[in-house]
């Protein structure tokens, strides 16, 4: 369940930084997924505003994919029709004056602002949480150079903080009390001639000593970098809010490949989110100066034939970039533990392995047991637990052991269980089992080859339940039986399967490098539940139970009859089959 949080988010675009809004409402989305709040777009009702179907349609598709609550506000924004865009940038025009109209048009008592050019890569409870005592606005400096320069154009104290409004956190309560929006107007009409950066300069003069200073990560601006910063710039590593200040807009070709890598990761989530041809391209030539660039318009404009086959790629890419996330967040303890709450919230069974003892006390009681890979970790146990719930014979298998112990156990308990040292797909093994009633099998599924060919040994010794664990994949929605076969992954995507953050010991082969040497220890499969259910029903079992995890699943299922088998006919069916299919013709390569 998410934390409810009162303080909205709002943004403040027109239609022409339609794409940029998105892709920082993604990036918001994704880096804030345990907090609960409105998002609002704040739009001129002009033509040139962002309140049209188009992108209301892509509002819709972010909303369903993320499950937020987003609406677009349209305003009327004519009050300012008189006013100058800053010199400085003049791609903006009046639009930049928007954000001040919004303790008058939204009811809430506080608001964190964010401009549409910006990527949110960390949470924003700290934002959210902070109290602004008796002041009015929090935000970033500007830089110190530039600080120095506007303190002194606007006659302000040298030591004053000369804020960046791409990101503040405003109480709109004592804004709307202490009527700041017609002191800003009037020192508008006295002050025009000093005016450099529009709405920026206003409110610095008029809120100076009712401003908070936040800490740089809250709005690290690209204009405050030097060369070599940007050029060791890790769009990874990075954590706070990035600001694409200036008009070296990430979507331009031109734009440094550090920082634009880092706009480049969100938007590649955004655009399979809407429709190939939803958003506008800037109706200005000051806005088209900015965004109507090859790059850019290929994101959002009519896709021409030439252009679909990057359509598909594109949408490929964001589809890996959505499960990517999906996965890092999952490895996230506390995002873990609200997945769970939601599922059991849908009703869903949560497993956990301390679980196991008790599905064996519950089966064991008067049947025979086998304990398929009984050793790792846990020197038989399992084994020992089926014998003192009246399991009899129980029989303890695994490629390896005893070990001492298991041994030193045995003893200590004066048990009957039976070590059987072999590989339980093959037919010795399968044999020296025989038929037993239940048969356990966790922590074994995913090291094997071919998991298929173990679950049909479990089928052959297997009479009547069988209790199954394995590590597992989150579901890939859309690609249902997926699974990931690790050897031989590159370093960095291994990276994405490793659980030691989660508790999770070593993994061979994940958080190192595939070794042949060591056999059965690898990792070897990730499979999703959908591909693990089918597995199991196609090799015979029939799933009664499920219990979910983020990256385990464990089953109870009843065998049913073989669906699929092939028996190698003798030589004279083989001829006779042979020579059916040859006159049938039906034979084709492929």
């Amino acid at each position: 369940m998410r934390k409810q949080v009162s303080r909205p988010v709002i943004f403040s675009a027109d239609g022409a930084y339609a794409f940029p809004t998105l892709v920082s409402m993604t990036s918001l989305f994704l880096n804030s997924p345990h907090l609960d709040f409105d998002t609002y777009w704040i739009t001129s009702d002009r033509p040139t505003g962002a309140n049209n179907p188009a992108v209301t349609a892509a509002i819709d598709k972010l909303s369903d994919t993320f499950a937020r609550r987003i609406t677009i506000v349209p305003i009327d924004d004519s009050c300012f029709d008189s006013f100058s865009g800053p010199p400085q940038l003049p791609y903006l025009g009046t639009v930049t004056y928007n954000w001040l109209l919004i303790p008058s048009v939204l009811q809430c008592d506080s608001f964190v602002l964010l401009d549409s050019d910006i990527i949110v890569q960390d949470d924003l409870e700290y934002l959210f949480s902070l109290n602004l005592t008796d002041n009015i606005v929090a935000g970033v400096s500007n830089g110190t150079e530039v600080r120095e320069k506007e303190n002194e154009r606007l006659g302000l104290p040298a030591e004053n903080a000369y804020l960046n409004t791409g990101v503040m956190v405003v109480d709109a309560r004592r804004w709307r009390q202490e009527n700041i929006l017609e002191i800003l107007k009037a020192w508008y009409k006295d002050h025009s001639d000093l005016m450099r950066l529009a709405d920026q300069d206003m409110m610095n003069v008029v809120l100076q000593k009712r401003k908070v200073v936040l800490d740089r990560k809250w709005n690290t601006q690209l204009h405050t970098l030097s060369d070599d910063d940007i050029e060791k710039f890790d769009a990874d590593a990075f954590k706070g809010i990035f600001h694409f200040t200036g008009p070296d807009k990430p979507w331009r070709p031109e734009a440094r490949a550090g920082v634009k890598a880092l706009f480049d990761k969100y938007a590649r989530v955004t655009r399979p989110l809407i429709e190939s041809n939803c958003l506008p391209i800037a109706q200005n030539d000051a806005g088209a100066q900015i965004d109507n660039t090859p790059d850019f318009a290929a994101a959002i404009s009519p896709l021409t034939s030439s252009a679909k086959k990057h359509q598909r790629t594109s949408t490929r890419s964001g589809f890996t970039m959505l499960y990517r996330w999906k996965v890092q967040l999952l490895k996230r303890h506390s995002i873990n533990l609200l997945w769970q709450h939601y599922r059991r919230l849908r009703g869903d069974l949560i497993g956990n392995y301390a679980h196991m003892a008790d599905y064996i006390r519950e089966y064991a009681k008067g049947c025979s047991f086998a304990d398929i890979g009984c050793m790792w970790g846990v020197n038989g146990e399992f084994s020992f637990i089926a014998e003192e719930s009246g399991a009899m014979p129980v029989k303890a298998v695994d490629v390896f052991g005893p070990t001492p112990e298991f041994e030193a156990k045995k003893r200590e308990r004066n048990s009957s269980v039976e070590f059987i040292l072999g590989d339980a797909t093959h037919a010795d093994t399968i044999a020296h089992v025989g038929e037993v009633d239940i048969v356990f099998c966790a922590g074994v599924l995913y090291h094997h080859p071919s998991p298929f060919d173990l679950l049909v040994a479990l089928r052959r010794i297997c009479r009547r339940k069988l209790i199954l664990r394995t590590y597992a994949i989150p579901e890939i929605n859309g690609l249902p039986n997926a699974a990931v076969y690790f050897p031989l992954l590159e370093p960095k995507d291994r990276r994405l399967w490793d659980l030691t953050g989660l508790g999770v010991s070593k993994m061979i082969g994940i958080t190192d490098e595939f070794k042949p040497e060591v056999g059965y220890a690898n990792f070897l499969w990730g499979l999703t539940p959908s591909c693990l259910v089918s597995l199991l029903s196609t090799a015979g079992f029939h799933v009664d139970l499920r219990a979910n995890e983020a990256f385990a699943q464990t089953v109870i299922c009843t065998p049913t009859e073989i669906p699929f088998a092939h028996v190698l006919p003798s030589e004279t069916a083989a001829r006779e089959l042979g020579e059916t299919i040859s006159r049938a013709g039906v034979a084709r390569p492929c």
